[in-house]
């Protein structure tokens, strides 16, 4: 099983690359469950089918549905009540009605993973994430951040769908400026891990439609990429310390923290954090030193004497 998921910025065009990547994968003979939390249909607009909360056949091996992140978190909260009832009654409180129950902020996502947990098992070796943005200095920040939350993750990622790419050729002196920024910004992309970025070009309206889908010429997703974790490099013969590395692409010092817990180490990278649990060497060292270099986190450990005797 193979789960993809699409994300990018505000407005850069998620939902309709997000189309026209499924319609790519069924047409390879694939079967393909296309889920979105939209409160609105723009996902059954790109694609020219109405959708709901039942999948709906959209094309040949391609079916769609829309979540009610709203009815999901009523009907979860009224079941818990249900549940409770005995003690909530003994605590003297007054159940509540359906109306009177408001989403919360993120409730679209944790419906949107409730659904995937669902249809298959989410496994994350068969997980990988498409980033959509428009080639530009907006596009290249927000990319930047999600590449550090990704990595901070160990969840690869392909390579970017790069929307709206404006065509050199016949266009006036007054996109030059524009031409040469988006041309900055793919050759950039283009270094990514994941592999060169995918031009989807600009039609010159908004995508509506299977025949508009396909016209943006956006590939099926390739093989899962390789994800790379922290991993352990032995410098005791040389320097007398164990290196431990994170790759890191896009962080920057003065977002970093690193705090030694336990066995632990609590990695904070801007807004994104994630506790990650330390190999049995690294357990009877201390922390020597941390650096930040190259887009990479590095971290000396030193052996401790007292867990560490030397012949050991």
């Amino acid at each position: 099983m193979r789960t993809v998921l699409v994300t990018g910025p505000g407005g850069a065009g998620r939902t309709t690359l997000a189309a026209a990547t499924a319609r790519a994968a069924a047409r390879t003979g694939t079967r393909v469950l296309l889920l979105t939390a939209d409160p609105g249909d723009r996902l059954g607009t790109a694609l020219g089918t109405p959708l709901g909360p039942a999948p709906v056949e959209a094309a040949p091996g391609l079916h769609a549905l829309r979540l009610d992140a709203a009815d999901r978190l009523r009907a979860d909260l009224l079941a818990l009540q249900e549940r409770a009832a005995t003690a909530l009654d003994a605590l003297g409180a007054t159940p509540l009605a359906a109306d009177e129950l408001t989403p919360l902020p993120g409730a679209e996502e944790l419906a949107l993973l409730r659904a995937l947990r669902e249809q298959a098992a989410l496994t994350r070796p068969g997980t990988s994430v498409t980033l959509v943005a428009e080639p530009g200095p907006a596009g290249a920040d927000a990319l930047r951040e999600a590449r550090t939350a990704l990595a901070l993750h160990a969840l690869p990622a392909g390579p970017v769908l790069a929307n709206r790419v404006l065509p050199a050729e016949g266009a006036g002196a007054w996109a030059a400026p524009l031409l040469a920024q988006q041309a900055k910004t793919l050759d950039a992309w283009d270094q990514d891990p994941g592999g060169p970025a995918v031009r989807v070009p600009h039609l010159g309206h908004d995508p509506r439609g299977p025949e508009d889908l396909d016209a943006l010429g956006v590939p099926a997703p390739g093989p899962v990429p390789a994800a790379a974790g922290p991993r352990v490099e032995d410098r005791l013969a040389e320097d007398g310390v164990l290196l431990w590395r994170l790759e890191l692409p896009g962080a920057t010092r003065d977002q970093l923290d690193l705090v030694r817990r336990s066995d632990e180490l609590v990695v904070t990278a801007g807004p994104f954090r994630r506790i990650l649990p330390l190999p049995a060497a690294l357990r009877r060292c201390t922390v020597a030193g941390a650096a930040l270099r190259d887009g990479a986190l590095t971290v000396r450990f030193a052996p401790d004497p007292a867990q560490w005797p030397q012949g050991r």
